[in-house]
This record gives C-alpha cells, structure tokens and sequence, in this order.
C-alpha cells in the first residue's frame, strides 16, 4: 500500500452507487464538469488578478505533487 495511488484502484462505491469502474470514473460527464468549473473559476481569477494557466499546466502540477506526496509518505513509513 505504500507505492500506491488513486490510480491503483480499480472500483470505488460511494453510499451504495459505483463511483469507479475498472479503473475509469463514471457517473459525470466529466469534460462538462471542467467546463463549468473552469468558467466559474475564471471570473475569479481575473478580480483577484491571477496569471492565467492552462489545463496542461495544472494537471502536470497535480501530478507532480502526487509524486512528491506518494514519495513523501513511503519515506515516514519506511522511517517507522
């Protein structure tokens, strides 16, 4: 369990409904919730005057702080 993440797991139930099948998120059309949270966040960004980054930019941050987080815990298990 150490080296793992949430790409590891393949089904997730959430009160009785399937969240995650065989690795693939359902439910949601999940472009069209990116969409919308894009668009809401947007006016957000530009009152608080923020730089604006594309989605690349952000997923490839996400990625690396799961990376930093997944080595950060396996290191504080192995100390333990």
């Amino acid at each position: 369990m150490l080296q793992s993440s949430a790409a590891d797991v393949r089904t997730v139930l959430v009160n009785g409904e399937v969240r995650k099948r065989d690795g693939v998120l359902v439910g949601p059309d999940l472009d069209a919730v990116r969409t919308w949270a894009n668009a809401a966040l947007h006016p957000i960004e530009k009152a608080a005057s923020l730089p604006e980054h594309s989605s690349a930019e952000i997923h490839g941050w996400f990625m690396q702080a799961e990376r930093a987080a997944s080595v950060n815990f396996a290191g504080a298990y192995a100390r333990n």
